[in-house]
C-alpha cells in the first residue's frame, strides 16, 4: 500500500512538472491571470467563483451574453427568450448544440440546472426558489419557468450570469460532488477544453467541434489559454511589462 501510494504521487509530481514546464507556441498561447490565489484543483461550475478561472465562459456556457454598452442580451445558447405573461418566461434554445462528449444539449439540461438549486439549498443560486414555482419542459428545445412573485431584474442577471450543466452527468452526483467536487475531466459546450494543469496554472486548449464555429462564425483565436496564478498587482503588471502576461484577468470566451 505505500508503495501504491508513493508511486501515485511520483506519478503526480511528473504530471505537475511537465505541465509546469511545457513551453506553447506564443502566436498560439494567451496568458491570463487574476482570478487564481492558489494551486488550481477543480473545474465545479457549482461554485461561485468559477467564472473567475475560465471554468464557467469557457468551458460552461450561458443562456445569453450581456453587452453593457448597448444594455442587450446576446442570443447564445438560447436564441431567444421573453415573457409570456406576467408570470411566464419562455425560453427557446438553440439547436444542434452539442456536449463535448457527443450528447446534445436541449431543455433537459436546462431545466435540471435550475432544479438542482431547488433539491440542494446549498447551491450558491437556490434563493431564485423563493420566486421561481416550476419550471417547465414543453419540449426539446423550449422551457417556462413559472414565478409566484418575478423579480425581473434578477431573473435578467441569472440568464447570462448561470452556465449551463449537463444533466446526464450531474444527476447522479451527490450533494457533495455537486457542491465541492472538483469535476476533473469537465463535460461542456464551451469553446476550450480543460487539457491541463500544473502548480501554477490551469491550461485550456481550444476546442475544434465548438458549436459557435459554425452557427456564430466565431472561431477563438488562442489554440491555448493559460490562466496563471497571479500574487498581487505588482506581480501582474511585472509579467505584463515583460510579456508573461497578456491580460490581469479574464472572463468571458470571446477572444
Amino acid at each position: 500500500m505505500k508503495k501504491r501510494f508513493i508511486l501515485l504521487l511520483l506519478a503526480i509530481i511528473l504530471v505537475c512538472s511537465l505541465a509546469i514546464g511545457q513551453v506553447y507556441d506564443r502566436k498560439e498561447t494567451l496568458y491570463a491571470g487574476g482570478g487564481l490565489w492558489s494551486p488550481p484543483n477543480n473545474w465545479n461550475p457549482f461554485t461561485p467563483w468559477a467564472i473567475m478561472t475560465g471554468t464557467n465562459g469557457l468551458i460552461y456556457e450561458y443562456l445569453f451574453m450581456f453587452d453593457p454598452l448597448s444594455n442587450e442580451m446576446i442570443p447564445w445558447l438560447a436564441v431567444d427568450g421573453g415573457w409570456i405573461d406576467g408570470k411566464t418566461y419562455e425560453l427557446k434554445l438553440r439547436d444542434e448544440v452539442y456536449w463535448t462528449d457527443g450528447e446534445k444539449f436541449d431543455a433537459e439540461d436546462v431545466k435540471f440546472t435550475f432544479d438542482i438549486a431547488k433539491k440542494y439549498p446549498g447551491v450558491h443560486y437556490s434563493s431564485m426558489w423563493n420566486w421561481i414555482k416550476e419550471v417547465e419542459m414543453v419540449d426539446r428545445l423550449t422551457v417556462r419557468v413559472h414565478f409566484t412573485e418575478p423579480l425581473y431584474q434578477q431573473w435578467s442577471f441569472q440568464l447570462y450570469q448561470l452556465p449551463m450543466v449537463p444533466e446526464h452527468i450531474w444527476k447522479n452526483k451527490t450533494e457533495a460532488e455537486i457542491l465541492t467536487g472538483a469535476n476533473e475531466g469537465p463535460i461542456g459546450t464551451g469553446c476550450y477544453l480543460a487539457e491541463g494543469y500544473g502548480l501554477d496554472r490551469m491550461i485550456y486548449l481550444r476546442n475544434d467541434k465548438w458549436w459557435g464555429i459554425e452557427q456564430l462564425g466565431i472561431k477563438p483565436t488562442p489554440k491555448r489559454i493559460v490562466y496563471l496564478t497571479v500574487s498581487g498587482n505588482n506581480v501582474a503588471l511585472g509579467m505584463i511589462f515583460k510579456g508573461e502576461l497578456d491580460i490581469s484577468n479574464f472572463f468571458l470566451p470571446g477572444v
